[in-house]
């Protein structure tokens, strides 16, 4: 691992955690399946670096929605995690932090053959509705490292994951509280690349569909619009 990092150019850290986000993503999807049960897509920065290799910003957690019929995400991922993953196995710590009404974030420890490789943090998000759509990406390949990792990870649709950031970046926080979600305003240039002229009508959908979901605040259909332009006119 040392070696390839230095090799890639990359932090260590950056490295590990992508063997750990790989392996606990095959985890949840293997569960979803064998389990019948809750399916667990991945969105958030390790979606953006599965369509974005090399380009976006390196993440240092894991965010999965929770799509389930249980009100508690955390027992539905409990389970998923006693599935493992090849001779991967996974403990979540006990300590469980809210977040709002959306989510909860906790912390899974990773263990390698009963070696202890590392820690990632994780947040577990209730889906905006339960036809949360998804598309299949590939993963990051860790046959270098000699493990077998997931070939393809189940995450949130570009479209979606677009509304989500425009949501995000665009919020009024509660009591005054700067958004610092800037951020995105990179991460949607990027994205914009991935994008086509026929894809623009279902996106504006799905913007329109995630902020009257969230009724948090009017989605900004100005910023929108020239985002949208910006396109045509860089496809034309």
């Amino acid at each position: 691992m040392l070696a390839y990092a230095m090799a890639e150019g990359l932090a260590v850290g950056q490295v590990r955690h992508w063997i750990s986000f790989m392996m606990l993503s095959g985890a949840l999807d293997d569960a979803a399946r064998r389990l019948d049960g809750p399916r667990f897509v991945v969105k958030g920065g390790v979606a953006l670096e599965l369509r974005l290799p090399g380009r976006a910003r390196a993440t240092d957690d894991l965010d999965v929605v929770v799509v389930c019929e249980e009100s508690d995400l955390v027992d539905a991922f409990d389970a998923a995690l006693r599935v493992g993953f090849g001779d991967c196995t996974f403990t979540r710590r006990a300590d469980v932090h809210p977040l709002g009404d959306k989510g909860v974030r906790v912390w899974v420890k990773v263990a390698y053959r009963t070696q202890r490789w590392g820690t990632v943090q994780v947040d577990l998000a209730y889906p905006d509705s339960v036809d949360t759509e998804t598309e299949r990406l590939g993963g990051v390949p860790l046959a270098r490292f000699g493990l077998i990792g997931p070939p393809d990870v189940p995450c949130l649709s570009l479209r979606y994951h677009i509304a989500q950031k425009w949501h995000g970046m665009t919020r009024t926080m509660p009591d005054g509280v700067p958004n610092d979600r800037f951020r995105d305003a990179v991460d949607l240039l990027l994205l914009r690349d991935l994008l086509v002229p026929e894809e623009l009508p279902p996106l504006r959908d799905a913007c329109e569909e995630t902020f009257r979901i969230r009724a948090n605040h009017a989605w900004p259909e100005r910023e929108l619009r020239g985002f949208l332009d910006t396109i045509l006119s860089c496809s034309a």
